[in-house]
C-alpha cells in the first residue's frame, strides 16, 4: 500500500510521537518497538509499519513505489514532507537496507 520511503517516514513520524509523549515503560535508550496495521480502502489493501529498527528485508511493490513519483512536483523528487530533505530521506532509506 506505501512505499518503502513512505513507510520510513510514517514510521518516523510515529517514534516522534512515542518518544515526544515520554511514557515511563518507553524510557531505553534506541528506537521504540511498534507495529502499525493500516486497512486500506479494499480489502486486499493494507500496510504494516514497524519500527525501522526492525525492518530487516525491505520487501519492494514496484506498484507501491511508484507512488514517490507521483507525490512530489519536483520531476520524481518526493519534496520536503515533514522537514526532511530528499537527502535525509534516502539516508534512512538506505540505513535500513534500501537502495
Amino acid at each position: 500500500m506505501y512505499s518503502v520511503r513512505q513507510k520510513i517516514l510514517i514510521s518516523d513520524a510515529i517514534q516522534k510521537i512515542l518518544k515526544d509523549i515520554n511514557h515511563p515503560e518507553t524510557q531505553k535508550p534506541g528506537e521504540i518497538s511498534f507495529l502499525l496495521h493500516v486497512d486500506g480502502d479494499e480489502s486486499w489493501s493494507y500496510a504494516e509499519i514497524k519500527n525501522n529498527d526492525a525492518v530487516t528485508d525491505s520487501a519492494i511493490n514496484i506498484h507501491n513505489e511508484m507512488q514517490d513519483y507521483d507525490l512530489g512536483s519536483s520531476g520524481g523528487s518526493i519534496g520536503n514532507i515533514d522537514g526532511l530533505t530528499d537527502e535525509q530521506i534516502d539516508a534512512s532509506f538506505e540505513s535500513i537496507g534500501g537502495s
